[in-house]
């Protein structure tokens, strides 16, 4: 009886084992790798949402940013010279440097640089004067509604102290290009 029993026992238990073992390969173990699987997934939209936010904020910045850049666009086409305005832009630059008290000895505009939305017109200018003359004719120029650019400035003191210095510069006036600019003359 005791080896019946034995033997009873082992009919059962191999039985259970085997289900055991199935259930785990069969069951526990797949469902744990899709747990794992479906935990990377999460982790991985949590992420994907966290960059999305900081996209998000660089979008807004970069937006905000278009917007100056567009009204800084849109002001400097309705204040810069346009081409036709030249002449009475040069007689613009001989007031200020008599309103400074220099004295224009050379005024040479070069030929215009055409870029694509806007025009480069060069200016040689030479010009004596006391030093602080010369900084507030410089001063009156950089003050103008439109860009101007100092692009190369020399100043000459050979003279004895107290005499009048004298001034070679290159400066560049931007115009803007009217047949691209889409602003119509009327706001001039």
């Amino acid at each position: 009886m005791k080896d019946l029993l034995a033997r009873g026992s082992w009919i059962v238990t191999l039985p259970l084992a085997g289900l055991g073992v199935a259930y785990v390969l069969m069951v526990y173990l797949p469902v744990e790798r899709a747990d794992e699987e479906l935990q990377k997934q999460l982790t991985e939209r949590h992420e994907y949402l966290d960059q999305a936010k900081s996209v998000t904020l660089a979008l807004i910045e970069a937006r905000q940013e278009l917007g100056r850049i567009e009204a800084y666009q849109a002001q400097w086409h309705r204040t810069a010279p346009r081409r036709r305005n030249v002449a009475s832009l040069n007689g613009r630059i001989h007031m200020l440097a008599k309103q400074a008290g220099a004295t224009i000895t050379r005024f040479a505009p070069g030929d215009a640089i055409e870029h694509s939305h806007l025009v480069e017109l060069p200016i040689s200018i030479g010009c004596r004067g006391g030093f602080v003359e010369m900084f507030d004719f410089l001063r009156r120029m950089e003050s103008l509604p439109m860009e101007v650019w100092v692009k190369q400035i020399r100043f000459d003191n050979s003279q004895r102290r107290g005499q009048d210095v004298s001034c070679e510069m290159r400066v560049v006036v931007f115009t803007d290009r009217e047949e691209i600019s889409g602003y119509d003359d009327a706001s001039e």
